[in-house]
């Protein structure tokens, strides 16, 4: 439950050797390398993967034919090429026939007709045009040459002659864009595109069959390009290059031998002051499956500290007490282990953790899919319908959270030499809220001032050198109070723990009375009955589910984190070998 400690490398070696090198650091698998120039300059971080493009557009096609799963002859990148030389031929066909769709839409009211040559003409030109038939006599009569040629009820399609597109002062209507192709032409053309769009829709199903390989050959593509990048990354000065980037002290001895043996330079130096290294999260199970939530809001610094257990804990605390039903937890359950093979290993541990404290905490609250049976009566320790109580306990449990943010973020920044005194201050002031809420005792209000006070104090961060710098730093600190209305908004903010609860009891309720006053109706009464339990126990069952999930992230990555975290990190992505990477084996 760390933030892995790293130390920034240096490889030197000859320029004739650098593929070699590059794919024996690639199969070592343990440095995070870091380009020399801007990534902006690299043609092949511009842009997505060619083959995740090509893999794409073969896996959308509508009909698919049967897979092969051997093939000697197959080759990722031809095929690559092939399908991405497809696309754009298809994409250009179909941008081509729908202009000629709109072409022949614009000209089909005017028929067939073909423009006489312009020295025919005198110089004179033919303009086309559509008005209402209610316009035609407020047209110019002397001002331009013009002939109606068809009318409908409603429209007339009027020719104008003259040399120049007539101005819209003199000529108020909307030009037709007719073109000098005939309507004949457009057809055959729109004909002749679409049965080769048909072509190239037959041929693209006949390369589906090769999906199946071009998955297993997806990992080979995926080190190609990283090789690509990384020898562009590197910095050439004669016949020798550069490599910089970062390795986890456990590996730096894998690393030195790996210099050793290629006769490579080696550097191994700490961090530079101003230098933020990637982040290196390093969690045993259960609490990976708390890391994989971390990563997927944001990446701690890596001068900060890792909060995988923390938002483990809390996400399925918080996760049992939103869906308050031990049968809804049942039914996750097995949801879960019938889902298990097409789940990642976090995501199966954190789901059986939620569901397995979702039951417990059901069993405490009385919920059986929003009944109690009176057997089971004893075991209620919490009434979910308690307003005042589950109010008070809300507010609680978000004390309790952001107090353990703020203790956190004041142990990591005292052992770091940093401001930690205005966090304490938050926690006391926060807490002497509370008890004066709770009881209205004036002591309880001597806390809040005192953790204001702390606040003040310990916020500002300007060295005091002369006297006028006391001033700016007080002036920091009373501004660091403007945080009181966030606090107290993040606290409030877990009476979304009761709430969520509450709605989905209720509604669990409700679809038991339903069905009890339809089962007593003439006719199908029990099959109406039961269709009304399981289609609204099913929709409260999905929402209850997405509601303690939404809402158990957002208390981890908007509260939590806002008092726990500074700033955001950059995660650690090692040069390897696509599924070779084993970090816990570090």
């Amino acid at each position: 439950m760390s933030i892995v400690t790293l130390k920034k490398c240096t490889l030197i070696g000859l320029v004739k050797e650098k593929a070699k090198v590059l794919e024996e650091l690639q199969a070592l698998g343990c440095v995070h390398l870091e380009p020399w120039r801007p990534p902006e300059d690299s043609p092949h971080r511009a842009r997505p993967p060619r083959y995740m493009r090509a893999l794409k557009f073969l896996a959308s096609c509508p009909r698919k034919l049967r897979l092969l799963q051997e093939d000697e002859s197959f080759d990722a990148e031809a095929l690559t090429e092939r399908c991405l030389a497809l696309e754009e031929r298809m994409r250009t066909l179909r941008d081509r026939s729908d202009f000629l769709r709109r072409r022949i839409r614009d000209l089909e009211p005017w028929g067939e007709f073909h423009l006489p040559p312009e020295e025919a003409l005198s110089g004179l030109k033919l303009w086309f045009y559509l008005a209402p038939v209610r316009q035609l006599k407020a047209l110019p009569k002397n001002e331009l040459a013009w002939q109606v040629v068809h009318r409908t009820p409603q429209t007339a399609y009027i020719v104008v002659m003259a040399p120049e597109e007539p101005s819209p002062a003199s000529w108020p209507l909307p030009r037709v864009h007719t073109g000098r192709v005939p309507l004949s032409r457009l057809k055959a053309e729109l004909s002749r595109l679409e049965a080769e769009l048909e072509d190239c829709a037959l041929e693209r199903e006949r390369l589906t069959r090769y999906l199946a390989l071009f998955y297993r050959h997806l990992g080979e593509l995926q080190d190609q390009v990283q090789l690509r990048q990384a020898a562009e990354s590197a910095l050439e000065m004669g016949e020798l290059f550069v490599l910089q980037g970062w390795v986890p002290v456990t590996s730096r001895d894998r690393l030195e031998a790996f210099a050793r043996s290629r006769q490579l330079g080696l550097i191994l130096e700490e961090p530079s002051p101003g230098e933020t290294p990637p982040t290196l999260l390093f969690n045993p199970q259960p609490f990976a499956a708390g890391e994989a939530l971390v990563r997927f809001y944001q990446t701690p610094n890596y001068y900060d500290w890792d909060p995988s257990a923390a938002v483990f804990v809390s996400f399925v605390v918080f996760f049992a007490v939103m869906l308050a039903d031990a049968g809804y937890a049942l039914l996750l359950l097995g949801l879960l282990w019938l889902l298990r093979r097409r789940l990642t290993p976090d995501f199966r541990i954190l789901g059986g953790w939620a569901a397995g404290a979702s039951l417990v905490w059901g069993v405490l609250a009385g919920g059986y899919f929003g009944y109690l049976p009176s057997t089971l009566a004893p075991l209620r320790l919490f009434a979910l319908d308690d307003f005042a109580a589950m109010l008070t306990f809300s507010i609680i449990v978000g004390l309790i959270h952001l107090s353990w943010a703020n203790l956190i973020r004041a142990l990591h920044s005292f052992r770091c030499s940093q401001p930690w005194l205005a966090s304490l201050g938050w926690i006391a002031a926060a807490w002497g809220g509370f008890g004066w809420w709770q009881e209205g005792d004036s002591l309880w209000l001597g806390g809040v001032g005192g953790g204001l006070t702390a606040v003040v104090v310990g916020s500002g961060q300007r060295p005091i050198e002369r006297w006028p710098d006391l001033f700016w730093r007080w002036l920091e600190g009373l501004g660091a109070l403007t945080k009181v209305t966030r606090l107290f908004g993040d606290v409030l903010s877990y009476l979304r723990l009761v709430a969520i609860a509450l709605a989905g009891s209720a509604l669990a309720s409700t679809c038991n009375l339903l069905a009890t006053e339809v089962r007593g109706m003439v006719g199908l009464g029990i099959l109406e009955s039961v269709l009304v339990l399981l289609l609204g126990h099913g929709v409260n069952f999905v929402l209850s589910v997405m509601g303690a999930l939404i809402h158990s992230l957002r208390l981890n990555c908007i509260e939590f984190f806002g008092w726990a975290l500074v700033g955001e990190g950059r995660p650690f992505q090692a040069f390897a070998k696509r599924g070779e990477v084993k970090w816990k084996a570090w």
